[in-house]
């Protein structure tokens, strides 16, 4: 029997890897397909997954190509930060000297991990410098730099994601033990074939290798 699972299962970072992952080299992807693809039978979960991918289209991530059918825009430069950056462009513009980086959390609800990295490049680059230290917590100001700059400076981008199918699979055998009963054959079926897709990535080696 199908259980209804928690409804943030479906995240935007499952939502994305599926669509980087089923539209690569150019290839589109409706609704009908993700659902089956990700093995979707809870109305709960598609309607989390339009929800996310509609967010997407918004902002420019996936390209809606008709109804229920998209691209993926792998030109995309907020892949790797999503709204993030801004938001934490905002705050250093807007707060006097003195800030440390999880009171910048605090304000913005961006996670300390993504503020971290994206003020350690600002910082690279001459947008912030140290203004002293509050204990043993570092404290930050906005440079002239950041004052001339009132549109949100982005890292370059990275390389493509080298575990994208990988990321897919492991977000499908989510999907199956929550959204499925493992006892069917086809549900086990398509359990065993994620899991040997990322075991095939993965396995160590007698020799302490990856066979990857």
């Amino acid at each position: 029997m199908t259980t209804a699972p928690d409804a943030r299962t479906i995240t935007m970072e499952i939502a994305r890897e599926a669509l980087r992952s089923f539209c690569e080299g150019g290839k589109r992807v409706s609704n009908a397909q993700l659902y089956e693809l990700m093995n979707l039978a809870c109305e709960q979960e598609k309607n989390r997954l339009r929800t996310r991918i509609a967010d997407m289209v918004r902002a420019g991530e996936v390209i809606k190509i008709a109804p229920g059918l998209y691209e993926y825009n792998f030109k995309y430069r907020l892949r790797q930060g999503g709204e993030s950056f801004p938001k934490v462009w905002r705050f250093i513009r807007s707060q006097k000297p003195g800030w440390s980086i999880t009171y910048a959390c605090q304000l913005t609800r961006v996670s300390y991990t993504q503020a971290m990295r994206y003020c350690a490049w600002l910082e690279n680059e001459g947008y912030i410098t140290k203004h002293g230290k509050d204990g043993q917590t570092t404290l930050y100001r906005a440079t002239d730099k950041a004052d001339r700059c009132p549109e949100t400076p982005y890292p370059p981008h990275t390389d493509r994601n080298p575990f994208e199918r990988e990321n897919a699979a492991a977000a499908r055998l989510a999907t199956l033990m929550l959204c499925h009963d493992p006892r069917q054959t086809r549900v086990a079926a398509e359990i065993v074939k994620n899991c040997n897709l990322l075991l095939a990535r993965f396995a160590v080696n007698k020799h302490g290798g990856n066979e990857a």
